[in-house]
């Protein structure tokens, strides 16, 4: 049932918010000399489960052994999960902490209850606009309102509490407020707006389901490459170069995303669909491999001494921008008759937003600090 599903991905989405800041910080207690560049190497491994997943869930779907269908998704984790578990079990040693930390529940229930009120309020809208329910508009403001209330709650519990979840003290920081500016869009689009590739590749371009889990290769294939070689140059070229370069090719890429070509020709040879869409994919990936690094250790190289605290909080921005993308696009899609077509109007929406954050990116150091 959905219930069951949300609830499942509700704790799916708990362990993933505990792997990443304890990651880096497995890096930054046990490597600090080159932690910039195994930061980045372990932001390099992303892609290659991008890589590894289309190929892999576009043959069990299209195939369907067993008749399993769908269930693979969720049933090919398992192993996974178990080999991680007993590698974990042998190579990650504990390190005890005589510190003791309060955990801030009641900051993380309102911050969570906010952001469930407003995707409510977004899905509804939605819903209201293609006609497929029927309630007073009364029931918007009482979202609108709790999502409000909500938020208010948990701003003012972070600046008021001993040990709050989410320093607000931070982002006061002007280098700490652009880049986590930065992040929550690099979430919307990395993590929320791409989510919907397969779909629009299916919609738009009629691809299979074959065709529409590779065509995300062009993407996540670039991403690797590039991400391997920002987290070895990254000390030479600085922050701001890859930051910049990122920008300008992702937004580029959903620019291009957002006017579906037809059949053009190139040296009198039709280009296929999966070229078509490919190749604003490609451009989005080495953008976004050549930001993913510098994006990482921007806000970390601030504040060496606080690494899981800044990667929890920039962790926290790309988490809220991811959802957040998600339920706007779903929202601005569902505006149109078609959803291919209010899916391209997302995409230029966030490509226009994406070249306006270079701005942003003056704002942020631009030289990582000496190693120590």
């Amino acid at each position: 049932s959905i219930v069951s599903l949300i609830l499942l991905r509700v704790i799916m989405g708990i362990a993933a918010g505990i792997f990443q800041p304890s990651a880096v910080g497995l890096i930054k207690d046990g490597h600090p000399k080159n932690r910039i560049q195994l930061i980045g190497f372990v932001q390099a491994m992303f892609p290659v489960g991008g890589i590894l997943t289309p190929i892999v869930a576009g043959v069990l779907l299209y195939l369907n052994p067993f008749g399993l269908g769908w269930r693979y998704i969720f049933l090919i984790n398992v192993p996974i999960g178990i080999i991680t578990i007993v590698l974990a079990l042998f190579f990650l040693k504990a390190q005890p902490s005589k510190e003791k930390v309060s955990l801030d529940i009641f900051g993380a229930a309102y911050f969570t209850l906010g952001i469930l009120a407003l995707m409510l309020l977004f899905s509804v809208l939605g819903l209201l606009v293609k006609e497929e329910i029927s309630i007073p508009i009364q029931y918007l403001g009482i979202l609108g309102g709790v999502s409000f209330c909500f938020i208010s709650l948990f701003i003012y519990r972070e600046l008021t509490v001993t040990n709050p979840i989410f320093d607000v003290h931070l982002i006061r920081h002007g280098p700490f407020l652009a880049a986590n500016i930065y992040n929550f869009f690099f979430g919307a689009g990395h993590f929320g707006l791409f989510s919907f590739i397969p779909r629009f590749a299916f919609l738009a371009y009629a691809m299979n389901e074959m065709q529409s889990s590779l065509i995300l290769l062009p993407r996540t294939v670039p991403m690797l490459i590039f991400s391997l070689l920002a987290s070895v140059y990254i000390v030479r070229t600085g922050f701001r170069i890859p930051l910049i370069s990122g920008l300008i090719l992702v937004g580029g890429g959903l620019l291009l995303m957002s006017f579906k070509l037809e059949a053009p020709t190139l040296f009198s040879l039709e280009l296929s669909n999966f070229v078509l869409l490919g190749f604003p994919l490609m451009l989005t990936g080495i953008g976004m491999g050549m930001s993913s690094v510098a994006s990482t250790n921007v806000a970390l190289d601030l504040m060496p001494d606080k690494v899981a605290e800044i990667t929890g909080l920039r962790g926290m921005f790309r988490n809220t921008g991811a959802v957040i993308g998600v339920t706007s696009a779903i929202f601005l899609s569902s505006l149109f008759d078609s959803e291919a077509v209010g899916l391209m109007k997302v995409f230029l929406i966030l490509g226009v937003i994406t070249i306006l954050l270079i701005p942003t990116v003056f704002q942020m150091p631009n030289r990582p600090l000496p190693n120590k």
